[in-house]
């Protein structure tokens, strides 16, 4: 028993050693989301779209239309008009958001000096992003992004999720007419993080693991060593489950249900064969 537990204990360390570590594999992408829905409150009009699907005319992917659909606003003296919009959910296999940056594309229906800008709301807090835009006759992409929410804390999926786009358009505290605020389109580009699989620390560490199976198993049949044969059973067992574990190939599987046992199994006959105790 005593060469049992020995190459019990030096195939379960080499094997401790010089398995590789799963690490997961993550990727950064980029998603826009559109407007969904109207929310409230909506003081905006729609040119090509009507409540309670104002949010129509904004959701164009690519984001512009050439002005087929908008919306427009025109403050009072010293007032703001501001439009609530639900944006569309994130995929669900995001594992983390690193910004949202707020676009609309807007223009002044004339000369004039209303202003612009964008903003975010959700349950617990809202913001209006600075500065105010004073916008130009020509449709200019407004944007604005935040690695933090409204209420300071660093996005997660779900405050990705439920946050509210609000437009507005404001006077600019000067005497005259103000003119129109339009926005063809509007919404929100999240930069997020998925994990894409899982995958060993380095390549190598499978090749050596793999080696050491390979010398264990060659030996053992050069020698017709019980001994090695045994240690190449559980140096391959292991090596199976820890691949199959990071890989989930099919082949890994095959090895660890086929090869790890029937090498015990011919160190065991070797060992009879051979008159060694730790096999009776």
């Amino acid at each position: 028993m005593g060469r049992v537990a020995c190459g019990i204990l030096v195939g379960l360390a080499l094997v401790v050693f010089l398995s590789p570590q799963a690490v997961a594999l993550t990727e950064s992408r980029t998603v826009m989301l559109l407007p969904t829905a109207d929310s409230s409150p909506q003081q905006w009009t729609g040119s090509g779209c009507a409540a309670p699907s104002l949010y129509a005319c904004l959701d164009e992917d690519p984001p512009h239309d050439n002005n087929l659909t908008y919306h427009t606003a025109n403050p009072g003296a010293g007032l703001q008009v501001f439009g609530y919009f639900h944006l569309a959910d994130l995929p669900t296999d995001v594992l983390s958001v690193e910004s949202v940056t707020f676009f609309a594309w807007a223009l002044e229906e004339a000369t004039g000096a209303s202003l612009f800008s964008a903003g975010m709301q959700l349950p617990t807090c809202d913001t209006l992003f600075a500065p105010l835009t004073d916008l130009a006759v020509r449709y200019a992409n407004v944007t604005s992004t935040s690695v933090v929410d409204c209420g300071g804390n660093p996005w997660t999926v779900n405050s990705a999720n439920a946050v509210t786009l609000i437009l507005r358009c404001a006077d600019d505290g000067i005497a005259g007419a103000e003119q129109n605020c339009r926005v063809t389109s509007a919404g929100a580009v999240v930069s997020y993080t998925i994990e894409t699989g899982i995958y060993t620390a380095s390549e190598y560490d499978f090749r050596l693991l793999l080696l050491v199976w390979v010398i264990f198993l060659v030996i053992g049949l050069a020698l017709r060593s019980s001994f090695f044969l045994f240690l190449a059973g559980v140096a391959g067992t292991f090596f199976a489950f820890s691949a199959f574990a990071v890989t989930e190939s099919l082949w890994t599987l095959v090895l660890f249900v086929l090869l790890g046992p029937f090498l015990f199994v011919a160190a065991a006959m070797l060992a009879l064969q051979r008159g060694e105790g730790w096999a009776a």
